[in-house]
């Protein structure tokens, strides 16, 4: 009974949080940096039989198109769904005056749903309110497009999980008027994942996602805001 109270207060608390004319959904769409500075997931060991200054390169400093949808519970506590488009990364042989050797390519493209808190009314830029928010969350990395070379010898047949885990972000607002603004974030995405070529394990890998992120996006309000309301 308790529990069915506790429920029915929580519901009815929603829409008296928004009475005053607080935004109830936003959506933003933008364009993110992600970069994988985790562990190497395919590791390439060079032997004496490459040429002298021959290195490894790691391409993890993709980038892609974002979308936020943001429902907010309070006019400082919001509920987002983040997601980026795919992202490509590529791991390449380096040899001096010589083309390289594709090594591996893959491609990641994250989701990931949190829970955040806006900091409304903290400060503003030029008269504009700027909003500070922090989040804390879930997410799932999805790991596609996985291929391996035959021209280096244990590559051929390269697969690669998916992963999940703990997604934090902070970042700031800056509010165009009651509906628009721009965001700039920065997100930390932790999952593990295992390569693998044939059932046979490469390796383990702690994944370090980094996203930095600008967008630009745009409020639902519930109500119109009131007259004179600073929109948070």
């Amino acid at each position: 009974m308790k529990y069915t109270l506790l429920a029915a207060a929580l519901l009815l608390s929603i829409p008296a949080a928004h009475a005053d004319g607080h935004p109830r959904f936003v959506a933003n769409v933008g364009y993110a940096s992600i970069n994988n500075k985790g562990d190497t997931v395919v590791p390439v060991q060079l032997d004496t039989s490459w040429p002298a200054g021959t290195e490894v390169e790691n391409s993890d400093d993709g980038g892609a198109a974002t979308l936020g949808l943001s429902w907010y519970v309070t006019r400082d506590i919001a509920l987002e769904l983040w997601g980026a488009t795919r992202s490509d990364n590529d791991i390449e042989i380096d040899v001096e005056n010589a083309p390289d050797v594709h090594v591996a390519r893959y491609s990641t493209r994250p989701l990931a749903l949190s829970v955040q808190y806006h900091f409304n009314d903290a400060f503003s830029v030029a008269g504009r309110p700027v909003v500070p928010f922090v989040g804390l969350g879930y997410h799932r990395t999805a790991v596609s497009g996985v291929s391996g070379t035959v021209a280096v010898p244990g590559f051929a047949g390269l697969e690669i999980d998916d992963g999940s885990g703990l997604a934090a972000t902070a970042g700031v607002d800056v509010n165009l008027g009651n509906h628009w603004f721009v965001r700039g974030d920065v997100r930390y995405l932790q999952w593990d994942t295992e390569s693998t070529v044939g059932g046979r394990r490469l390796a383990t890998a702690d994944m370090d996602t980094l996203t930095y992120g600008a967008s630009i996006g745009v409020r639902f309000w519930s109500r119109p805001p009131a007259a004179g309301l600073r929109a948070g």
